[in-house]
């Protein structure tokens, strides 16, 4: 009930209801104006309408967290390639100039493809709103993706989705298949390899955004 009290709601809410995209689409609320302005700006740089958009935050505060930026770029060429997409990358002040720079390097020249750095939280929140699918690493813009994405990806190495991963039933974590992941954050400092992160490889994620671009909900 209380959780109920705080999120707004009235006692007949369900609590098994609290952890859908349905309920949780509704606890932001993003003015007119912001999302009219996000709008006209993807207009702007071509978008379509008709084509889905795909959000991809790489960063994270924590590069211990984050599958590899190459593995991202890569995934997108895949993407674009094989379907009719349109990308938005968002990035932040966690990450350097040099990782926005290859990002800028790499989408020089391409359409249907835009990056966003150092915006406004309520910004990045249109954005994020427009997108049909959000793709990122363990981070507190994945998060937010959960309250307003309809399809949410999470690459999970070194750190327990089973205590990160938002409750919402929206949200799925892509998480390695080995024994010695996750590990604590004494251990994460002194690996050297990273299998938790290199072993999810780039042709699993493509396979989860492809089907999930064919679910009937997403466009409803």
């Amino acid at each position: 009930y209380r959780l109920r009290q705080f999120l707004g709601h009235n006692k007949k809410t369900k609590i098994k209801n609290l952890f859908t995209y349905q309920f949780a689409s509704k606890i932001i609320e993003i003015p007119e104006k912001i999302m009219t302005e996000a709008k006209e700006f993807l207009s702007d740089r071509g978008f379509d309408t008709l084509m889905p958009i795909l959000a991809i935050h790489p960063g994270s505060g924590s590069l211990q967290k984050c599958w590899p930026l190459e593995n991202y770029l890569s995934l997108t060429e895949l993407l674009m390639q094989s379907l009719d997409i349109f990308v938005i990358i968002l990035t932040g002040p966690a990450e350097s100039l040099a990782f926005k720079k290859k990002i800028d390097d790499f989408i020089r020249g391409r359409k249907n493809i835009i990056h966003i750095a150092e915006s406004t939280l309520i910004t990045i929140a249109s954005f994020l709103r427009l997108s049909d699918i959000y793709l990122g690493n363990d981070s507190g813009v994945s998060h937010l993706s959960a309250l307003l994405c309809k399809r949410v990806l999470i690459i999970f190495g070194p750190t327990n989705h089973n205590v990160w991963r938002p409750p919402y039933n929206n949200v799925k974590g892509l998480v390695p298949k080995i024994e010695c992941a996750p590990c604590s954050s004494f251990h994460l400092q002194r690996c050297n390899n990273k299998k938790c992160l290199s072993t999810i490889y780039i042709s699993r994620v493509y396979e989860e955004i492809k089907n999930s671009l064919k679910k009937e909900d997403l466009h409803e």
